[in-house]
Parts: structure tokens; C-alpha cells; sequence
């Protein structure tokens, strides 16, 4: 509540964003979080001209808009109030993608998912290539919680991505995260976890 003027209306409006299993993203629109995202930066950059516009809403002083190298699908503001999780129902489908190594956070991510109080609620996708025999294993005896894809290139890699909810590009050590992975998430749309 401290974040939004200690406003009780918003304050409860989040909490029902967070408990509820059916927010949208026009609800979830109250708390873009850009002020926190932009707090004491000289300079902000966006990939695209909504998300300029809303920066400069807020009053960022040196707004940019550099375009991504990859052309996803054009994401159209009526899209933005389709329900949080891509589809109309759970689970909500998360992917890492990329070269799959020790270094990508796979065995924690999968975890977390094995904490989960209802690990139905979660998908995880793994895209790209994996040489790591014991990581294969660890995979393996989760096939009901997670897929791996493989290596998907084209067409196919951007359909894919378009039906992720959420996409994790942690590197545990931390190498290399604003990488063509990310940039491909963006194209797509895929908000990611860095």
C-alpha cells in the first residue's frame, strides 16, 4: 500500500489481483510498477512505442524507443485485456529457452515447482537443446510437469513461445541474460523473469 499513495482502494484491488485466478491484464493495469522500473534512471530505452508512451506518461525525461531484431507478431493494445495465462485455463505454461545447461536454472526452477502446493497449476516448457545426462534425468522423472521441446527454430520457435505465459532466463552464474533468448521472448511477447 506504501507504493500507491497508501491508497485502500488499490491496495485492495491488488490483493484480489493476487488471489484471484482470474485477473485480467486491464485489472493488473493498475500496477505497472514502471515508477519502480525507472526510479532514479538518467535514461530509459523501451521496444516499442506503447511501452514509450506509457514511460513518458510518467514523466521519464529521455524516453527511447529501440526496436527488437526479431519481429514477433504485433502485439495490439486490445490484446493486452485477454485473461492473465495466455489460454482460458490453467495451467500457467512457463518456458526456458535457449542452449539447456546447469547454468540456465533448470534444477531450481524445477524445485520450485516441486514445493508447490498444486503443481498442476504449472508447466514448464524447455526449449532448446540439452547434453547434461543428469540434467535429462531430472527432467525425466518430472514428464508430468514439464516438456522438452528440443531445439525449435523459425515459425515454430515464435508459435511456441506465443502460447507461454511467462519466461525465465536466469543464469546461475549470472552470464549473458540480455541474450538473443530474451530479445526472442520479447518479440513474441513472453514477459520473463531476468
Amino acid at each position: 500500500s506504501m507504493l500507491y499513495g497508501g491508497n485502500p482502494d488499490l491496495h485492495l484491488h491488488l490483493q484480489a489481483v493476487l488471489s484471484s485466478r482470474s485477473a485480467s491484464l486491464e485489472s493488473s493495469g493498475h500496477f505497472p510498477f514502471t515508477e519502480l522500473a525507472t526510479f532514479n534512471a538518467i535514461s530509459v530505452i523501451t521496444h516499442s512505442e506503447y511501452a514509450a508512451d506509457q514511460v513518458r506518461q510518467g514523466g521519464a525525461l529521455d524516453t527511447h524507443c529501440l526496436h527488437l531484431p526479431y519481429f514477433g507478431p504485433k502485439v495490439k493494445e486490445a490484446e493486452c485485456s485477454k485473461d492473465l495465462g495466455k489460454g482460458s485455463s490453467w495451467p500457467i505454461n512457463l518456458a526456458i529457452f535457449g542452449f539447456l545447461g546447469h547454468n540456465r536454472f533448470i534444477l531450481e526452477t524445477l524445485k520450485v515447482l516441486e514445493n508447490i502446493s498444486s503443481p498442476e497449476d504449472f508447466h514448464l516448457h524447455l526449449i532448446g537443446p540439452v547434453n547434461d545426462k543428469s540434467l535429462l534425468g531430472e527432467i525425466d522423472r518430472r514428464k508430468k510437469q514439464v516438456t522438452l521441446h528440443g531445439s525449435v527454430f523459425g515459425d515454430k520457435l515464435d508459435k511456441l513461445l506465443r502460447k507461454m505465459d511467462f519466461g525465465i532466463n536466469i543464469r546461475k552464474p549470472s552470464m549473458g541474460e540480455s541474450s538473443a533468448s530474451l530479445l526472442r521472448y520479447w518479440a513474441n511477447g513472453v514477459p520473463c523473469l531476468v
